[in-house]
């Protein structure tokens, strides 16, 4: 079981990555909710207060024989986890 983790619009972390994408990628990111089940909503639910958010690549079939990666999206999103992760400290 894999609860879903709670999406919170006036996160600190989520302006945080949307100022980053706007600095690395020079465009608007596409942010929306997903109702899938990640590791993030164990961890929301372990410690109280967690601020989450999930960047990721563009992904294709999953969980199928047909799973695959635009390895496209992985060399954009790279230095995108990079400069968030900076910002953190």
């Amino acid at each position: 079981d894999a609860p879903e983790f709670p999406y919170r619009p006036n996160s600190p972390l989520l302006a945080l990555a949307v100022q980053a994408y706007r600095d690395v990628i020079g465009e608007e990111p596409d942010v929306h909710v997903s109702q899938c089940s990640l590791e993030l909503g164990m961890f929301s639910q372990k410690v109280e207060g967690l601020d989450t958010i999930s960047i990721g690549t563009e992904l294709h079939d999953l969980h199928s024989p047909k799973e695959s990666v635009n390895h496209r999206s992985v060399t954009k999103v790279w230095p995108l986890v990079r400069e968030v992760v900076s910002r953190l400290s």
